[in-house]
């Protein structure tokens, strides 16, 4: 018997489809299988690592961004709200960027606020600054 070609999903085929003779359909039921035959297969264990340290990977780098922002970098934010919200009476879509405006607005808003306790705390703790 002779295959005319393979058909290989991340889903999963109907029994119409797996019992068409001249296509082999691999589906993510039949691919698990083959990998737990050759011992690929990661246990359960493993998985949860591997989210838990892409998360903490994920967190870690995020924090490491805001802890990068400086207050250059906030005046751009409030600087490219201002022209956002200029823009908005000059282009056609008026709401999106007024939207767009307000968001940055906020988000540098709120970066600023986070800096500034920030400050504050390494202020309360060392009286020398």
């Amino acid at each position: 018997m002779g295959f005319e070609g393979i058909i290989i999903t991340n889903s999963s085929f109907t029994e119409d489809v797996k019992e068409i003779s001249n296509i082999m359909a691999y589906d993510i039921e039949k691919m698990i299988e083959m990998i737990k035959q050759t011992d690929f297969y990661p246990e359960d264990a493993e998985i949860e690592e591997y989210i838990l340290e892409n998360f903490m990977d994920n967190r870690n780098e995020i924090k490491k961004q805001i802890k990068t922002i400086n207050k250059n970098k906030i005046i751009k934010l409030y600087t490219v709200s201002i022209v956002f919200y200029i823009f908005s009476y000059i282009v056609v879509y008026k709401p999106y960027y007024k939207i767009a405006s307000l968001s940055i607005f906020i988000i540098a808003t709120l970066l600023l606020a986070y800096k500034f306790s920030e400050y504050i705390i390494i202020k309360d703790r060392s009286p020398f600054i």
